[in-house]
């Protein structure tokens, strides 16, 4: 004669199956969200980058031939660096 186990009814497939579906729906979600913030944090990155160098080339078209003497470029090396896009480095 054998003998039945009982089974735990929180086990049962109709109840375990849709709670893994939530967890994992749940982990995959958590995962875009993290890389949401991580793309948005690169691409804030890369505006300020822009930024900068914009400013930065603008500041170097207002130094005088003396001052750019100073940091080793000169009046046509400043002129070609500012004509350059802000994107590109």
């Amino acid at each position: 004669m054998s003998t039945m186990v009982p089974v735990d009814e929180r086990l049962s497939p109709e109840l375990v199956l849709p709670q893994i579906s939530q967890w994992r729906s749940m982990a995959l979600l958590r995962l875009g969200a993290q890389i949401g913030w991580i793309l948005m944090g690169r691409g804030l990155f890369i505006v300020r980058q822009w930024r900068n160098r914009a400013m930065q080339r603008r500041q170097l078209m207002m130094l005088n031939p003396r001052l750019l003497k100073d940091v080793g470029l000169t009046q046509a090396d400043a002129y070609r660096e500012s004509l350059k896009p802000f994107w590109r480095e």
